[in-house]
């Protein structure tokens, strides 16, 4: 995720129940999501984490990972600041759904989301850019999966973007963290393992990079 690699050598793993897109795939038990907000908060307060930082295993992998996927609730967790969503209306950005991007549109999604953390598949033999949009998809447009961009998946990144920088830099204030180009980051990632169970992990290290990174338009 961003300019780190190995992301399990510090993370405290979690265990939450779900069969995975291999086999059925179910919704997230509602206790087990209520579980997992109580946790949340306190590993928040504890390790001082922003929750930009709170991220999907699919998030920092994937070209190997699909979880916790499309029906992870992601935006619900958002409206208790225990992760993190965009700001635009749903209903409305819908209409842009299908709209093909000009080529410097694409362009433009793929610096944004790079600029957010993801990052691009060494492996040449993938189609690296469709594994990259269904991540994103996964996280930030969950009811269509697809993995081709298009100006509603532009819209949100340029929203997202925008927000991160902001959280950032309050972020920064509100710990008083004199970091002029690096701050703290602490991530949590989903990795699904045998049918059954997927795991969470949570890590604190010390980021890099410049918070005041605007979009692209």
């Amino acid at each position: 995720w961003g300019n780190y690699e190995s992301l399990n050598k510090s993370s405290i793993g979690i265990e939450i129940q779900n069969s995975g897109h291999e086999n059925k795939y179910e919704k997230f038990n509602l206790n087990q999501i209520n579980s997992l907000k109580k946790l949340l908060k306190k590993l928040i307060i504890k390790y001082k984490i922003n929750q930009k930082n709170i991220l999907g295993h699919s998030d920092i992998a994937p070209d190997r990972k699909t979880d916790p996927g499309e029906k992870f609730p992601w935006k619900n967790l958002s409206k208790l600041k225990l992760a993190y969503w965009h700001s635009l209306e749903e209903k409305k950005i819908r209409k842009l759904r299908l709209i093909k991007l000009n080529k410097s549109e694409e362009k433009n999604f793929f610096k944004n989301i790079k600029k957010i953390g993801y990052t691009r598949i060494k492996n040449s033999n993938i189609n690296y850019n469709k594994i990259l949009v269904k991540s994103f998809q996964r996280r930030f447009r969950q009811s269509l999966i697809n993995g081709i961009v298009d100006q509603e998946c532009l819209i949100i990144c340029k929203n997202l973007l925008k927000s991160w920088i902001i959280s950032i830099e309050k972020f920064i204030l509100n710990n008083k963290l004199i970091l002029p180009d690096k701050w703290l980051i602490a991530l949590i990632n989903f990795k699904e393992e045998s049918p059954g169970s997927a795991r969470i992990q949570c890590q604190v290290t010390p980021g890099g990079g410049n918070p005041r990174d605007s979009a692209t338009e």
